[in-house]
């Protein structure tokens, strides 16, 4: 189905965090796409269907995080350093293709 669906709630104080996605084997590119978004709504990456096509470094009061951006391959978000977050943060995968369910 099209659109955003939550994946998991990091908590406050969380650290080493990682999150990827891969492209599976019978697809010739991402259908689907990570977002992250805080707990009062407001996106930090891929929101409101605007797909970031580069690498980001995202300083979230202090704790830092990259997002690969889109590629043809894979899709990841992970923490620089060892700062806890200090809110709680949702990843999202957002569907762009409505015959693909999302696993």
């Amino acid at each position: 189905s099209k659109g955003y669906t939550d994946v998991v709630k990091i908590p406050e104080g969380a650290t080493h965090i990682r999150v990827r996605q891969h492209i599976s084997k019978d697809q010739k590119k991402l259908t689907s796409y990570l977002a992250l978004k805080k707990k009062d709504g407001s996106y930090i990456i891929n929101g409101k269907y605007m797909i970031s096509t580069s690498e980001a470094i995202i300083d979230l009061n202090g704790t830092v995080m990259n997002y690969s951006g889109w590629s043809q391959n894979d899709d990841y978000l992970h923490t620089m350093g060892h700062n806890p977050t200090k809110e709680i943060l949702i990843v999202q995968v957002l569907a762009t293709d409505i015959n693909k369910a999302v696993d």
